[in-house]
């Protein structure tokens, strides 16, 4: 390969912002081995995973079943792929409370939407909807079955009186289930009680999300 087509010289000259994806894989790779260059092995990489979006999800030790990619070489492509995920969430999370529920949802798309297990988050805000914290409550389980309500509003005491409940379904439905619907509507009862205001229930996927708040006030209005 000519010296000007190496991706590490290729982005000395010209900068990164001009390399292909499989040349900034390149440059995490390092090297390559006796028969494939690090750029062949990035190609390679990225059609066996389908793209970045693949390599991201695939585990560690499925990477390394492509030859030349080693657990530390592994390592680093998740590495660097994490921390470009991480600036963007960081980016959407200075933007949160600015269009309300819209920013939150596209927030927790991004953060959990391609998790392969179920997660569950609080988020409190003000009264303008400008987010005061955000608390993983459950993680790895259906927290409607182990989810207590009042587990979930002792998060918020002290801190505010409105919040959202967020959380993901891996199988990528967003109708919510019935569990979801009634789940919903207890913890409302009982957080309004205790003078604090769900303000809604947030289901994401990889694409999209579904208020259960709407999706209640459409079944009332279809009817």
């Amino acid at each position: 390969m000519a010296y000007y087509e190496r991706p590490r010289e290729k982005a000395s000259l010209y900068g990164l912002e001009n390399l292909s994806n499989a040349e900034l894989l390149a440059i995490l790779i390092s090297t390559g081995t006796r028969n494939k260059s690090a750029l062949d092995i990035s190609n390679e990489l990225l059609a066996t995973f389908n793209g970045l979006n693949g390599i991201i999800r695939a585990s560690i030790n499925e990477l390394t079943t492509i030859k030349g990619i080693n657990y530390a070489k592994a390592l680093r492509i998740h590495s660097g792929l994490f921390l470009y995920e991480r600036a963007l969430l960081e980016d959407r999370a200075l933007k949160l409370g600015i269009n309300k529920k819209e920013s939150i949802a596209s927030y927790f798309i991004a953060k959990i939407g391609k998790l392969t297990k179920e997660v569950c988050y609080v988020v409190i805000v003000n009264s303008k909807d400008k987010v005061i914290k955000v608390i993983e409550l459950f993680k790895g389980t259906n927290y409607i079955i182990s989810g207590s309500y009042h587990q979930i509003l002792k998060e918020v005491i002290g801190i505010g009186n409105r919040f959202y409940l967020i959380h993901n379904h891996p199988s990528g439905e967003l109708i919510p289930s019935e569990n979801d619907l009634v789940f919903t509507t207890n913890l409302e009862f009982i957080a309004m009680t205790m003078r604090i205001e769900l303000v809604d229930h947030i289901i994401v996927n990889e694409n999209n999300y579904c208020s259960i708040k709407d999706f209640q006030n459409n079944v009332l209005t279809s009817n």
